[in-house]
């Protein structure tokens, strides 16, 4: 069945698979696709996915018309890397973009530039930081817009301008429309009347919720109280709710344009966030909470909704969308298209789901049955600059071989490799991993890795981060794991390693197996604008 005759199976999703197991019609293809982030929101966070609190009134309502994702992940915890595995359908590690200084490269096709060259208007509008054209995001799109106004009204600027663009289409004029937001993100300042719905009383007496301020919690470098961290998640509900609102808004103007009834919605987000759920705030680490994300897709055809239980990723959207408008010779992706589980013909797509990023390195989502299980593996913290090291690094190699994937910091580096106090090797090393392996004749052996000099990120205006940094290395596979089974245990408390050894080693190998991914397109740096640099200060990043 060719992609534009597939189009959309929902059709038939509206009977929620009939038993026959088929379509009646064909199905079609719609006139416009949006897709929506809401940034740092985390599935649990919401109504539709089992949440207590009232924060998405409108969302549970369109869920009740459309088809919710139960089990959908992001590829990292952190805005830039995670949208632009959404926009390319690519890890992060074969996009290559992650903060300081990477951007994507010039031959990487992303969401925007496929649809345009597919015959759509395309438009997008963030709020800037890391969603700011600079890293790339820009490409592609026919009207663009990174500007932010104040963190509290921002969504309704942000939506404003895009019910700008679809006011201006002509008749029939098919389009692609990106919306992004930071309105749920630190430091979770919603409009006043929305924390009344959340906090009854006065705020309590402490530090206000800005990046570096949580970060230095992390560090063990500031207290904060149990009170303190149920206030911050009341603003982060709050923030929900607010932005539930301005989405009600949004798709009344869809039906006002006569457009709803001819546009299909996918709404997600890029990571979820963490209110002390495993000992730290904001979203450094990848237990399910930061990187269980909603996958909530809206098709005109659809008239009862349906949950689905197959495991997803953020990179299957662009796939997605490309197969349900009809975009022929779509980019080569890691991602895959979810029609198939649209349409009903299979209740699987793929057995696990993986994810890069934050201070634990890497991890795993595997179904087995009924069960969801997360795997995940630590690096070890060898300097107090965790996986960042300032000038040297000694690793015990089991093998004869070493084997490692390393990148510098911010600029180029050179690393001597020694045994012993005798040099073995010497590397050029960039900001973009690099695969290395280095005979070292004898197992067992002790290997020193040294940088010629290290970058402090606030001298040169990327964070606030005032330790000197110099390299690291990625998917070193000598620290603790940790196993749970979510559906029994969706606060992940019960560590499974020691009671299912052979399931933790099966995955440790599964796990293994993504760290070949291979690089698409070149790495390319860029310094930061003095307006970006802004924005990210306002944001709390710098």
């Amino acid at each position: 069945m060719s992609g534009r005759s597939r189009g959309l199976g929902v059709v038939c999703l509206a009977m929620a698979v009939v038993a026959t197991g088929g379509c009646e019609q064909p199905p079609r293809q719609t006139r416009g696709y949006v897709l929506i982030s809401v940034d740092t929101l985390r599935a649990d966070h919401l109504g539709v996915y089992g949440y207590g609190r009232d924060t998405s009134p409108f969302l549970d309502q369109l869920s009740e018309r459309a088809l919710v994702f139960e089990h959908a992940f992001s590829q990292f915890p952190g805005t830039l890397p995670s949208h632009m595995s959404m926009f390319t359908g690519l890890y992060p590690s074969e996009h290559g973009v992650f903060p300081p200084a990477s951007v994507l490269d010039e031959e990487v096709e992303s969401l925007p530039a496929v649809f345009r060259r597919g015959g759509f208007r395309t438009a997008g509008y963030t709020e800037g930081g890391y969603m700011s054209g600079h890293w790339g995001f820009s490409r592609g799109f026919e009207q663009f817009s990174d500007r932010t106004a104040h963190m509290a009204t921002d969504v309704e600027v942000t939506l404003e301008r895009a019910g700008s663009f679809l006011r201006g289409l002509e008749d029939g004029e098919r389009f692609f429309l990106f919306i992004h937001t930071y309105a749920v993100h630190d430091p979770y300042f919603p409009p006043q009347r929305y924390r009344a719905l959340f906090w009854d009383g006065e705020a309590p007496d402490t530090f206000a919720p800005t990046g570096p301020n949580l970060v230095e919690v992390n560090r063990g470098e500031r207290a904060v109280t149990r009170v303190a961290v149920d206030y911050y998640e009341a603003l982060y509900d709050a923030g929900i709710r607010y932005v539930d609102d301005c989405l009600r808004d949004f798709f009344t103007l869809l039906d006002d344009l006569r457009l709803a009834s001819d546009t299909t919605v996918v709404l997600t987000s890029d990571h979820g966030e963490e209110f002390l759920d495993h000992g730290r705030l904001v979203h450094e680490q990848m237990y399910r909470e930061l990187l269980h994300v909603p996958l909530i897709v809206v098709h005109p055809d659809l008239t009862s909704g349906r949950r689905i239980p197959a495991l997803t990723q953020s990179i299957d959207i662009a796939p997605t969308l490309y197969e349900l408008a009809g975009i022929e010779d779509p980019p080569r992706m890691s991602g895959r298209s979810l029609v198939d589980v649209l349409e009903g013909e299979s209740d699987r797509l793929r057995p696990d789901a993986y994810a890069e990023g934050g201070p634990i390195d890497r991890t795993l989502f595997l179904q087995r049955g009924e069960q969801l299980f997360q795997y995940l593996r630590f690096f070890p913290t060898t300097t107090p600059n965790g996986r960042w090291q300032s000038d040297s690094l000694e690793l015990r190699v089991p093998s004869p071989r070493l084997e490692l994937r390393v990148r510098s910091f911010y600029e180029p580096r050179r690393l001597t490799l020694s045994v012993a106090g005798e040099v073995i090797s010497e590397l050029d090393v960039e900001p973009t991993p690099r695969r290395v392996a280095v005979d070292l004749g004898l197992p067992d052996r002790t290997v020193k890795i040294e940088a010629d000099g290290c970058v402090v990120p606030a001298a040169v205006g990327v964070s606030a981060d005032t330790r000197c940094l110099a390299f690291m290395v990625d998917h070193l596979d000598l620290g603790r794991a940790e196993l749970y089974e979510i559906g029994s245990d969706p606060r992940e408390t019960i560590d499974l390693t020691t009671i299912d050894p052979e399931l933790a080693e099966r995955l440790r190998h599964r796990l293994k197996g993504y760290d070949d991914r291979v690089p698409v397109g070149a790495r390319t740096t860029r310094e930061l604008p003095p307006e970006v640099r802004r924005q990210l200060e306002a944001l709390g990043y710098l």
